[in-house]
């Protein structure tokens, strides 16, 4: 509404989001919470495929903060996919088993978007370094003009050089004696993890820096490629050494930028980095104590809860440790043709004027979108595209409460999901 306060808007979104996703628990099975749109018009072939609405405001509100282009990258990755990969399989016998199970249709499929996902990664890794070392090279040439290097904040403020490095230390020691036993890992494998982890986070942190993008995903695949070739035959170890380099970079990134910002207010970087440790010890807790509550009230991996990029992690490290040999025969053509598309669409982009780079889909997305069923695809594309209209018809509307809006519609859900989630725990799974 035009002249309403930032927190009415937050309040009408949250409220609509919370009371639909009331709607949708007690109105639709959990096992298809979707509304089968093309059936109701006669392609009932198409809802066969997943072609459903998912009645999500909260994913819809995801939608508009994630923008038009990664949105309708995952279209993209969705009509190809379940418009004519998945099909084409399943009619010449590729994938035999049920369309959405590992040996069928979609496990056949996740092997061909794993390879676009993963060359798209590297390639685009690849340009960020070379970007960095280009830039590094322009501000050596220019250091004396540089007026962004005089610390603002008096030396009382500033963070202690040896509590970060006691920090590393200590954080080194926490995840080997907890990651050690726990998956059975060697020390020298946790311990090569975590510096593995914490190269890559400052080469994601430098990228975030000068192109505000964190290629977190880029780096746990380079990480999985390297603990390849450490520790061949060790898929668990894979997976790890890549969960802490994506971790680490996604944490850093995130450092940087609350830094930053602090810094542009001229806050005190120790008042940060007490609030920073408050909120990283609380949340170890917090993150794993809720996983836990819904474990137990829910079955994950599950239609309701499908927990795509676990299953990407996980045959991604099948693919680095048992080679070739992993994917289905059909599927190895397929993987190549579109690993050479996820190489070039970051060189294209890299090279091409703006106007046409921001034509180009996202790699990345786009092979999210493959595995990715297209209910959960569609509200995000309709979020991008209203925020599309919205930014047309009324733009100061739009500039002051667009992200209000879609906040409000993604905390409405969470929030619900907790409500969902204890009378799930009191009552039992609902039918």
């Amino acid at each position: 509404p035009h002249g309403a306060t930032p927190w009415r808007v937050l309040a009408l979104s949250f409220a609509a989001s919370f009371g639909l996703s009331a709607l949708v628990h007690f109105g639709l099975p959990s096992a298809d919470p979707t509304l089968h749109l093309f059936s109701w018009v006669g392609m009932h072939q198409l809802t066969i495929w997943r072609w459903t609405v998912r009645p999500s405001l909260g994913i819809v509100g995801q939608g508009m903060i994630m923008g038009a282009k990664p949105a309708l990258s995952l279209l993209v990755g969705a009509v190809v996919a379940w418009g004519f990969l998945g099909p084409a399989a399943r009619a010449n016998g590729w994938a035999p088993g049920k369309i959405f199970d590992t040996h069928g249709a979609q496990g056949w499929v996740l092997w061909v978007s794993i390879g676009l996902m993963v060359a798209e990664a590297l390639s685009s890794f690849a340009v960020v370094l070379v970007e960095q070392s280009m830039a590094a090279m322009r501000i050596g040439r220019h250091a004396d003009d540089d007026d962004d290097s005089v610390e603002v904040a008096p030396p009382s403020q500033l963070v202690p050089t040896g509590w970060w490095l006691g920090g590393i230390g200590a954080a080194l020691v926490l995840c080997a004696a907890v990651i050690s036993p726990m998956f059975a890992l060697p020390v020298w494998q946790v311990a090569f993890a975590v510096a593995l982890s914490c190269l890559v986070a400052v080469i994601a942190v430098r990228a975030l820096g000068q192109t505000d993008l964190n290629p977190v995903s880029g780096v746990g695949k380079v990480s999985q490629i390297v603990f390849a070739l450490v520790a061949p035959g060790h898929i668990v170890a894979n997976i790890v050494a890549g969960a802490l380099a994506e971790a680490g970079a996604m944490q850093a990134g995130d450092l940087l930028q609350d830094l930053k910002a602090g810094h542009l207010l001229q806050a005190s970087p120790r008042a940060q980095f007490y609030g920073q440790l408050i909120g990283a010890t609380c949340s170890v807790f917090i993150t794993v104590g809720v996983y836990q509550l819904y474990d137990a009230a829910y079955t994950i991996p599950s239609a309701q809860f499908p927990a795509p990029v676990a299953s990407v992690w996980k045959d991604m490290a099948e693919l680095m440790n048992r080679g070739v040999g992993a994917l289905p025969p059909t599927a190895l053509g397929y993987a190549r043709a579109f690993m050479g598309l996820g190489v070039a669409l970051p060189l294209l982009e890299a090279c091409c004027p703006s106007w046409l780079g921001a034509l180009l889909p996202s790699g990345m997305s786009m092979g999210v979108g493959m595995y990715l069923t297209a209910d959960f695809v569609l509200p995000r594309v309709i979020g991008a595209l209203a925020v599309l209209v919205w930014r047309r018809c009324d733009t100061p509307s739009h500039d002051a409460q667009m992200l209000v809006v879609a906040s409000g519609f993604v905390l409405g859900e969470g929030v619900w999901s907790i409500v969902a989630l204890a009378l799930t725990s009191i009552w039992g799974h609902r039918s």
